[in-house]
């Protein structure tokens, strides 16, 4: 059982509502060999994070727009990445 599960079941067991846990949890950045953010690579890990119990997962701006120049596009790619892979959990 992961650790959201067993906070869950001490919840239930304790008379609470065990679906008031928030679970936040970054995403692992996945780096390339230049050491920079593999976006895509990074946000494959969101259906396990979701399985695993989180109902919240952090992402940085910066690693799908490093300079901050277009940060609207790299927002937009983010929500399209964690969409995409919130949909597979």
């Amino acid at each position: 059982r992961t650790g959201a599960a067993t906070l869950r079941w001490a919840m239930a067991e304790a008379g609470r509502d065990p679906g008031d846990l928030m679970v936040r949890v970054p995403a692992p950045v996945v780096r390339t060999d230049a050491g920079a953010v593999d976006v895509e690579a990074t946000m494959a890990a969101v259906p396990d994070l979701l399985k695993d119990g989180a109902t919240e997962v952090r992402a940085d701006i910066r690693w799908a727009c490093p300079d901050l120049a277009d940060t609207a596009a790299g927002f937009a790619h983010l929500v399209e990445l964690f969409a995409g892979h919130a949909g597979t959990a």
